[in-house]
């Protein structure tokens, strides 16, 4: 008997590795890409966006994704097409001051490498930034408020369906918006819930100790979360990976997921096509831009053990579980809740995939 069940387990786990992912049903969109320039007056703050639109009749769900710092809406393509194609209108904000003209702008005052008058170099200058802390949550609550105003978007989308993601510092925005407090300069335990979002999903999350971010945080999150990272996902300051669990740990009311997927590192979750614009922008200011995104992206690889050679796989990886998790608390879908409880009660080989169940 022992020897039978031994077999049964061997075959599951060779199952789920051989790519028995979350698909999700129906055919696939077409996608219409839009940029668009938009102005939160309220702020006096341009936001630019990159709205990714399913082709077809009716409106769509809403996921609003937040890059990480020194990006920008023209990256993770990869996470907005898939999620488009599969029904969802996804809305990619460039968050100023944390983005790639940031960055350039740090770069030519500082020097690559180099620290500022304060001794910051630019992740803890940009990190750290009370403005940015309080803006990246408030620029996802203008998309949505605009997302139901826009002409590009007129009977598009479901503004009773919205999710949130976000990598790196985009982790922290996705928090945020899900309830995550913060303690910043001027207060302690700021919140910057949206309750129109339904769920999110961080991606490299943060824990304690950096941002504003406290042990106490994530007693604010009222929203399901999928905590997504990586056992070569190493935090910033010689952390190590498991620094990353922390948010998993402390959440507690709301289901919680923590997914790590075997060999993945930081710059995984930028995706298979993260170098460069996805334009193909060959100008001389994207050249410049893609000099210092490729300075940083070495940086951070060798901090993170290396770029990961497995990137095609754990990017499909990524965008089975963004598909499952949403269609699961945005979509309302039992079938993709019961995908993720399969495949957290199967022990996947190359991903460790844990669950708490919320009240």
């Amino acid at each position: 008997m022992l020897k039978v069940m031994l077999a049964l387990a061997m075959v599951l786990a060779v199952r789920v590795r051989a790519g028995d992912l979350y698909k999700a049903g129906g055919e696939a969109h077409g996608v219409r890409v839009v940029d668009a320039a938009w102005r939160d007056e309220a702020r006096g703050r341009d936001v630019p966006v990159r709205m990714y639109v399913p082709e077809g009749e009716g409106e769509f769900p809403l996921i609003v994704f937040s890059h990480g710092l020194g990006a920008s809406r023209e990256m993770y393509g990869y996470f907005g097409r898939h999620m488009a194609e599969s029904g969802y209108v996804v809305i990619a904000p460039t968050h100023h001051g944390s983005d790639t003209e940031a960055l350039r702008a740090w770069v030519k005052e500082n020097g690559y490498g180099k620290k500022n008058d304060e001794g910051e170099g630019w992740l803890q200058a940009g990190v750290s930034d009370p403005d940015n802390l309080r803006n990246r949550p408030r620029d996802v609550s203008f998309v949505i408020d605009r997302a139901g105003k826009v002409p590009e978007l007129a009977g598009k989308v479901d503004l009773e369906r919205i999710g949130v993601a976000g990598h790196s510092f985009g982790a922290y925005t996705s928090c945020a918006i899900g309830g995550m407090t913060v303690d910043l300069p001027d207060a302690k335990g700021v919140s910057f819930r949206d309750p129109r979002v339904k769920a999110v999903m961080p991606m490299s999350p943060q824990g304690s100790g950096t941002m504003g971010i406290t042990k106490d945080s994530w007693k604010g999150v009222s929203v399901p979360v999928f905590f997504l990272t990586g056992t070569g996902d190493y935090g910033s300051g010689g952390r190590a990976a498991s620094w990353r669990r922390e948010g998993f740990e402390h959440v507690a009311g709301v289901d919680d997921y923590l997914f790590t997927i075997d060999g993945a590192t930081h710059m995984t979750f930028g995706g298979p096509g993260a170098r460069g614009t996805e334009d193909g922008d060959k100008s001389v200011r994207g050249r410049i831009r893609e000099k210092i995104r490729d300075r940083v992206r070495a940086k951070s690889a060798e901090k993170s053990g290396g770029m990961d050679p497995d990137i095609e796989e754990h990017s499909e990886m990524t965008l089975a579980y963004a598909s499952a998790f949403f269609d699961a608390y945005v979509r309302g879908d039992a079938k993709a809740k019961k995908w993720l409880a399969d495949y957290v009660a199967a022990k996947p080989e190359d991903c460790a995939a844990e669950f708490r169940a919320g009240k």
